[in-house]
């Protein structure tokens, strides 16, 4: 092959590459111009929650409120932080999304399988609903998620994933100290 079709061949891979990045960027800037635009994954009070489940690091937690009071219902003497539980309640109450995928082929392909963990939060009417969260989109910097059962599939900030990063060893309450007199 000649030198100059080498050129000319590099200057077309160099064309494509450039075209292949203003488009990815000008998809990534009508997803941000979307995202004035957001959807509802989860709506509820988070003083209706009164219970949680969740999985981290290979182990199954539980929280159940009983009487307004977060507790393990599986250890009666555990002394549970309130202000940590509300605060995983809240961060599920509410979850919104930037995008709304309904024709998806496969929900593999968004790190949805049939092993996939959740979130699950049980309302005081006895309804409840399991947050799945697949993979992370690398393009729009979020999260994967979906309700169980459900069809649609999110974009979503995974925000809500911090409060159910913890064991329950880290959920005990604050020791109370004593002050000296």
């Amino acid at each position: 092959m000649s030198r100059s079709k080498k050129m000319i061949l590099l200057i077309i891979c160099l064309a494509v590459l450039i075209g292949a990045y203003f488009g990815v960027t000008a998809w990534a800037e009508k997803s941000v111009a979307d995202d004035n635009k957001t959807y509802t994954v989860t709506d509820v009070d988070p003083a209706e929650i009164v219970q949680l489940d969740w999985s981290y690091e290979g182990n199954e937690y539980v929280l159940s409120k009983i009487d307004g009071v977060w507790v393990d219902p599986y250890n009666e003497d555990f002394e549970v932080n309130q202000d940590a539980a509300e605060a995983m309640a809240a961060a599920v109450s509410s979850i919104e999304a930037s995008v709304v995928i309904d024709d998806a082929v496969s929900t593999s392909d968004y790190g949805f399988y049939e092993d996939t963990e959740g979130i699950r939060f049980e309302m005081a009417d006895g309804s409840a609903k399991t947050i799945l969260t697949g993979s992370y989109n690398e393009v729009a910097l979020d999260y994967y998620a979906m309700i169980q059962g459900g069809e649609e599939i999110y974009v979503v900030t995974g925000s809500y994933l911090d409060s159910f990063e913890v064991t329950m060893d880290e959920l005990a309450a604050p020791e109370e100290s004593e002050t000296e007199e």
